[in-house]
């Protein structure tokens, strides 16, 4: 969710939407939370995280997948939390 996605208007097709955003540098919540200061934000690894099977209706990972050595890992998890 970093670089204000959620300023440019994704809560409008869905209003009452959770919105989390997460990143692991700091930096990159900061910035994302100047833009988006409604966000909650959470530094993590998606492979760390603690997130449930199906706990998720969508994702958006912009800009991450060609940072992952393993991409393959991070997309199985993403699938899981959908």
């Amino acid at each position: 969710m970093p670089c204000g996605v959620a300023r440019r208007g994704l809560r409008r097709p869905a209003p009452n939407a959770a919105v989390v955003g997460a990143d692991i540098p700091p930096r990159a919540l900061e910035r994302a939370g100047t833009l988006a200061p409604t966000v909650p934000l959470v530094q993590m690894d998606v492979l760390q995280s603690e997130w449930g099977a199906a706990q998720f209706n969508a994702v958006v990972a912009l800009n991450v997948l060609e940072h992952i050595e393993d991409d393959r890992a991070v997309l199985k998890r993403l699938q899981e939390i959908l």
